[in-house]
């Protein structure tokens, strides 16, 4: 499975390494958790969210509950793996 921003592209898993697969999530998942943290950090640094233009805080706002969408989308996943 590959989760994307929109969308699920589902790969039958008996022509996959279920192993492999386990791990490319576990990958995703880590670099993921990687990108909300940043973000969340950036958005509760005051300074940033008080001099950054509205556009860019509400673009870094969106991206984090992107990201927190495809976490929950990308454990599910995981989740699913025998």
């Amino acid at each position: 499975v590959i989760v994307l921003k929109e969308s699920d592209v589902v790969i039958p898993l008996e022509n996959l390494d279920p192993s492999q697969e386990r791990r490319r999530l576990e990958k995703e998942i880590e670099a993921t958790r990687g990108d909300i943290s940043r973000l969340e950090a950036k958005l509760e640094n005051q300074a940033f969210v008080s001099r950054a233009p509205s556009e860019l805080v509400a673009r870094e706002r969106e991206s984090l509950a992107d990201n927190l969408q495809r976490l929950e989308r990308l454990e599910g996943r995981l989740a699913q793996i025998p």
